[in-house]
């Protein structure tokens, strides 16, 4: 099967062109929309690293003679 005629007509060619011309775009924009979702990715795993796998700081008890939930606490 041959995909080339011996003279090919001007008229298919720029269409080729235009073609050829058109993937190249979009292969570009492509590129760049992966690029913005890899570091959106990045940005995201961050976030979960730092919430879930960091160690918080320990939680105070509260003093005695402090409110706790709206009430008094007492000692016994």
């Amino acid at each position: 099967m041959n995909f080339f005629k011996p003279k090919p007509d001007p008229q298919d060619l720029k269409a080729l062109l235009d073609v050829v011309t058109h993937l190249d775009q979009t292969v570009g924009a492509l590129r760049e929309m992966v690029n913005r979702l890899r570091l959106e990715l990045d940005t995201l795993k961050a976030d979960y690293q730092k919430r879930f796998y960091e160690p918080k700081p320990p939680a105070k008890k509260p003093r005695h003679g402090v409110s706790v939930g709206g009430a008094m606490r007492e000692d016994h």
